[in-house]
């Protein structure tokens, strides 16, 4: 028992430290409404704009940026992860403190500051890993592929993705687009690399999630077989910590199905089987 409350402990401190990592935001955003008259008509859209608070001369003014339309979706997403994030530490320092009050009641002698000390160093490690390593592939201009640019911003080589990359930013869940992982195809093999589409955290554990568009294309299931088979060898298996999305008939897209698996993603049940997004 004890074992598991250290454990357990060095866990959501690490957790803390890295949810702790992260520029603030400052301001807040503001809509406004603006009225203009053009030729005895008068036309009234709406504008975003962040407000700061700054002192000068010892007394408080507000500042407010505007914020181009082309920049809105970017911003407003910005804020609403930054906002995640704050009840993301917020709710692991609760929970420290709740541990830490049972953890000195339950073994008097615990060391806090050695578990506080072994978790940073487990975590350094981590944090250095290729898993930590977020690299945000740069896109190829002259690829044949339109260039698809997503509400997060990135650039995908298909609607499918930017159909799934916007849902994830819909519900406000940070995703790593084609994050390179190194894999043994077969066991005693040199590594190769391979980007799975989208990986995200689900209570700290990443989620590798793939979609597949031309299964039935007899090459195209070849080398998705070929890749199942590179991500078993790793650990990495359906209904555990991958999941397949299948878009064959690429004329239909299911959204709601999409919307519900991911939902169903974050709640910890990962479906076994590759879940049909068409009509």
């Amino acid at each position: 028992m004890r074992t598991i409350f250290f454990k357990k402990y060095k866990e959501i401190f690490a957790s803390f430290i890295h949810a702790s990592e992260f520029t603030p935001l400052t301001g807040t955003l503001l809509t406004k409404k603006i009225r203009k008259k053009y030729k005895d008509k008068v036309y009234e859209y709406t504008c975003l704009y962040i407000q700061r608070v700054v002192y000068r001369e010892g007394s408080k003014k507000y500042i407010q940026e505007y914020v181009p339309k082309s920049k809105e979706a970017e911003i407003k997403l910005a804020f609403s992860l930054h906002k995640q994030r704050l009840r993301l530490v917020s709710s692991l320092s609760v929970q420290l403190k709740k541990m830490e009050k049972d953890l000195l009641h339950l073994f008097p002698s615990s060391d806090l500051s050695a578990l506080q000390s072994e978790a940073v160093q487990e975590y350094s490690l981590i944090r250095d890993s290729e898993l930590f390593r977020a690299q945000k592939p740069v896109p190829d201009i002259n690829s044949e592929n339109p260039r698809i640019v997503t509400l997060k911003g990135d650039y995908v080589h298909s609607k499918n993705e930017c159909i799934f990359a916007n849902i994830l930013a819909s519900l406000e869940i940070p995703y790593w687009y084609e994050k390179e992982l190194l894999l043994f195809p077969r066991s005693g093999s040199k590594k190769i690399s391979i980007r799975p589409d989208f990986t995200i955290f689900v209570d700290n554990n990443p989620i590798y999630i793939e979609l597949l568009g031309m299964m039935d294309k007899r090459d195209y299931a070849v080398n998705w077989e070929y890749r199942l088979t590179t991500y078993r060898t790793n650990g990495i298996f359906p209904g555990k910590n991958l999941v397949c999305f299948s878009f064959t008939n690429g004329s239909t897209i299911n959204c709601l199905t999409l919307l519900s698996t991911v939902k169903q993603i974050l709640e910890g049940n990962i479906p076994d089987h590759i879940v049909d997004c068409g009509l």
